[in-house]
């Protein structure tokens, strides 16, 4: 994970990414820092559904996609352990 100062010194943060660390360094609780992070969030989460792409099924938005990602995964693991168990799978 970068740090603060990693991210100002290579250029990514803004004034309000600023303001959402200094807020949740000076947090005490859990939700006090998901609540200094919420306006950050919300504009990082715009920022994803306004990219759409064509899918198998019709457009997506990155956030669509980014949501997808874990159930594909587990979906070829459930395969691959599907495979793992059939009577011709070699043995290690």
């Amino acid at each position: 994970m970068m740090t603060r100062f990693a991210l100002e010194a290579e250029g990514s943060m803004n004034a309000m990414d600023r303001e959402v660390f200094r807020l949740g360094f000076m947090a005490t609780t859990l939700q006090q820092r998901v609540t200094a992070a919420e306006p950050s969030r919300r504009r990082r989460v715009w920022r994803l559904r306004r990219s759409l792409r064509d899918g198998v099924s019709g457009p997506l938005d990155a956030y669509q996609i980014l949501l997808m990602l874990p159930a594909n995964t587990e979906r070829h693991t459930t395969q691959i352990r599907e495979v793992k168990k059939t009577s011709g799978f070699p043995e290690r």
